[in-house]
């Protein structure tokens, strides 16, 4: 298939992109989406993820050589730490997210004020 025919079918929604690198834009200077697929993909790898650490963990207290006391308080401790860690992951997200966001928008303002 010749060069412009490529450029110019129209794309399957999960079709990879061709790209130079990795910021979105094509040889030809559009900017396209990624492929749905690939969030469809990464929502099942959460769900699968999610799925085996309770599997993980209802094995783990069944097995446990430990009362039922001390179990529930070391998952309490436990679920403690992971709450923090979970909440300051949360705060890097949204931070990033922030930071992704101006650089998009002073990206945007330069790329408008070059074409004006």
């Amino acid at each position: 298939m010749s060069r412009t025919t490529d450029l110019t079918r129209e794309r399957h929604p999960d079709e990879e992109t061709d790209t130079l690198d990795g910021d979105g834009m094509t040889h030809d200077g559009e900017t396209r989406r990624a492929p749905r697929g690939r969030a469809r993909n990464a929502g099942a790898l959460g769900i699968g993820i999610l799925f085996g650490l309770a599997v993980g963990a209802a094995v783990a207290l069944l097995f446990a050589p430990r009362s039922g006391d001390e179990t529930r308080a070391r998952i309490g401790h436990r679920a403690h730490q992971v709450r923090g860690r979970v909440a300051d992951r949360w705060e890097e997200l949204q931070d990033d997210i922030r930071r992704s966001a101006r650089r998009g928008r002073r990206k945007l303002g330069r790329t408008i004020a070059n074409r004006t």
